[in-house]
């Protein structure tokens, strides 16, 4: 098994691979999953350590800005506020149930909790705990990018997301600063409308595949669907960041045309991108079907 950290050959002498070798192009899924319990986070690596070459695209760090790291600074906030962990528990579950993106946030958020109560110390009072739970977080988006960093070996940047480069900071006075900018047609930041042009027929494929599965498409993939029907006349209008978070995984699975599998854990919307682009998925952490090994 190699190292996560060592450098394959073609990407040591400046090469990107190419053809049908050990390599894995990874959505956001998996990088977060990498950071979550410990168990799940060993499944993940220990799978993605087998491939020689392991790729993802600047969106995806986006991706993991917009949900992992904002939950992250999200729950430190609210620890800063809390009197014990319970209280921070019933503000999520008050916050987080009404729609289905909250419903994920409260989900990641209550990993990350989980996570937390896996290795902390025993016999903690209620203020050591809550501390112990603010340097958890202070260390988990702080070192979150570096962790990222070392799971792959080239970040494809078709897209040139601006939004991708932000950083959590820890201040002085312990707050958190952390904040994505809005981007819109109209302040371009990006390359996402020209990424889209260059690849329109690959688009069109992932299109017209949403189109044939009719009923039996994700919600998350009919609104992929919208979107493109509406980019192929005005690209531009994917420079909004309320815009293009709805074909996200599109864009990252486009952005690693070169390799010859996608690893996420998200069958509902991976397998079909996967067969429309002719791409073999991995998925570490699923559950087999009946009649799949």
């Amino acid at each position: 098994m190699q190292s996560m950290n060592e450098p394959p050959l073609d990407c040591a002498e400046g090469r990107l691979p190419s053809g049908d070798g050990p390599y894995i192009h990874v959505d956001t899924t998996l990088q977060i999953e990498q950071l979550k319990t410990p168990l799940r986070a060993e499944v993940v690596k220990r799978a993605l350590a087998e491939y020689k070459f392991r790729s993802t695209s600047t969106y995806a760090r986006f991706e993991f800005n917009r949900t992992l790291l904002r939950d992250l600074a999200y729950l430190y906030v609210r620890a800063q506020k809390a009197r014990g962990l319970g209280d921070i528990l019933g503000e999520i579950n008050k916050a987080f149930t009404s729609r289905m993106a909250s419903r994920n946030r409260l989900a990641r958020c209550l990993e990350v909790i989980q996570h937390f109560l896996d290795i902390r110390p025993g016999n903690l009072t209620p203020d050591l705990e809550l501390l112990r739970f603010r340097e958890f977080l202070v260390y988990g988006m702080t070192q979150a990018h570096v962790a990222w960093g070392r799971s792959v070996h080239h970040e494809f940047n078709g897209t040139q997301c601006a939004r991708a480069e932000e950083r959590p900071m820890r201040a002085a006075n312990d707050n958190i600063i952390f904040s994505l900018p809005r981007c819109r047609p109209s302040k371009i930041n990006c390359q996402i409308h020209h990424f889209y042009s260059s690849n329109s027929g690959r688009f069109k494929t992932l299109g017209d595949k949403i189109k044939a599965l009719g009923d039996g498409a994700s919600a998350q993939m009919k609104r992929a669907a919208e979107v493109l029907n509406s980019a192929a006349e005005n690209p531009k209008q994917l420079c909004d960041d309320r815009i293009c978070a709805k074909i996200g995984d599109l864009l990252i699975a486009v952005d690693g045309l070169d390799l010859p599998r996608y690893g996420a854990n998200n069958d509902e919307d991976w397998r079909p991108i996967s067969e429309a682009l002719g791409k073999l998925l991995v998925n570490p952490l699923r559950v087999p079907r009946r009649g799949e090994e």
